[in-house]
């Protein structure tokens, strides 16, 4: 039986990182501000409990069927987990459990009482990487809307009459900047577009105006 204590790793993977902080340019830091929490190691993740009638002597804790695996993550959420393998285990503590990988995956699924282990679906989806996934998917949906728009105000601007309704609202005169969009919106009407979209072009045309 093997003994891990993940808080070990997790505290030598935060003094390596303090150090390295330590030595970077401090106005820098300051500039920047906040701090990274990088947890690493191994952890392991439940898939079944012993069978009740098999006693399994672990010395601490009901013994319990799980897999394994190496992993790296920040502000303790994982980002990538690789290595697994199939372990009868004990938690012994918040960041510790003790563990036994002598057994096949077989002798695993008798003591846990089904005809075959099967890794939890929650191993493949580990969260920070689903967080920083769903991150790179609105970053991507910004960066092509933006595109979208840019490619709309160009479209835009090509017709006379936009064109001249935005000019009407960026020239300065007396009249407010509200003033000017509504008389834009008043010409364009005349011009024959419908109110609704006369205003909705024209508010994408000057957002940036």
């Amino acid at each position: 039986v093997h003994r891990y204590n993940a808080g070990i790793s997790l505290i030598l993977v935060l003094c390596a990182f303090v150090v390295t902080l330590m030595s970077a340019n401090t106005a820098e830091a300051r500039r920047r501000g906040g701090i990274l929490v990088v947890n690493t190691g191994e952890d392991v993740m439940k898939i079944a409990d012993v069978r009740d009638d098999i006693v399994v002597n672990t010395g601490a804790g009901r013994a319990e069927i799980g897999v394994m695996y190496s992993r790296f993550g920040v502000f303790w959420l994982d980002v990538l987990r690789w290595s697994p393998k199939y372990v009868i285990y004990t938690k012994d503590g918040a960041f510790e459990f003790s563990y036994d990988d002598s057994l096949t995956p077989e002798e695993l699924a008798m003591l846990a009482g089904v005809d075959e282990l099967t890794m939890p679906t929650r191993y493949y989806t580990p969260p920070g990487a689903v967080i920083l996934g769903l991150l790179v998917l609105v970053y991507l949906y910004r960066q092509y809307a933006s595109m979208r728009a840019a490619d709309r105000r160009v479209e835009l601007l090509a017709d006379p009459r936009y064109s001249a309704a935005y000019s009407t609202v960026i020239m300065e005169d007396e009249r407010s900047r509200s003033q000017r969009f509504e008389a834009a919106i008043t010409e364009l009407i005349h011009e024959g577009v419908a109110e609704d979209e006369a205003r909705s072009n024209l508010d994408l045309l000057t957002q940036s105006a």
